[in-house]
């Protein structure tokens, strides 16, 4: 069972990533990363300074390896 965010000493809603493959740095990046298909591996995608950058480099590399199957943070 989970704790509510509020007990777990999660961030405020302003800091959480609300994109797949993305999360905040305690220093303030904003990270992206992808696993590969079939494999428990993580790419590495880079430190960017807003989520809306990591999650178009997620976008990308979850193209790259899955095609047009792929869940993408954005439509277009």
């Amino acid at each position: 069972m989970m704790k509510p965010e509020s007990e777990r000493g999660g961030s405020s809603s302003m800091h959480e990533a609300k994109y797949r493959g993305v999360r905040l740095r305690k220093w303030g990046k904003w990270v992206s990363e992808i696993r590969m298909p079939n494999s428990r591996k993580r790419i590495w995608l880079g430190s960017y300074d807003s989520p809306e950058q990591a999650a178009r480099a997620f976008d990308a590399a979850a193209f790259c390896l899955r095609g047009h199957a792929a869940k993408f943070n954005f439509l277009d």
